[in-house]
């Protein structure tokens, strides 16, 4: 059995919660600082399928974009847990324009050298 270092196996989960940081701030720059060249972000909404981004650009100008929809909106953690590249963040969005309740869903995360390669998210409703 090859040995594993601790840094490896929290890395994902590190980045996971830094992007929630940066998204509560909505503070695009720290978030393009931590997803990679080739991201991808798949959106929640609209349904069924949600939207894909792909590339950091795209997947930063996108975020912003929901940041100018909603300047109160915030990313409340439920659950976290991850192990190695993957992460899974429980949340609950709160400040949603028009919708007095909180919006539920999780954010499934994947790493690669140090930066968020993927980012796909699901809601309910």
């Amino acid at each position: 059995m090859s040995k594993v270092k601790m840094s490896q196996v929290e890395e994902g989960l590190r980045l996971a919660m830094a992007f929630v940081d940066a998204f509560n701030q909505h503070d695009t720059a720290a978030i393009d600082a931590i997803i990679s060249d080739g991201c991808v972000f798949e959106s929640a909404g609209p349904a069924p399928l949600g939207l894909r981004y792909e590339g950091r650009a795209f997947v930063t100008q996108a975020i912003g974009a929901f940041f100018e929809a909603a300047p109160d909106m915030k990313m409340l953690i439920e659950d976290a847990y991850g192990q190695g590249k993957h992460s899974v963040l429980r949340w609950k969005i709160v400040g949603l324009k028009g919708a007095p309740d909180a919006r539920r869903g999780v954010d499934l995360f994947t790493a690669q050298d140090g930066r968020i390669s993927e980012i796909l998210a699901y809601a309910k409703g």
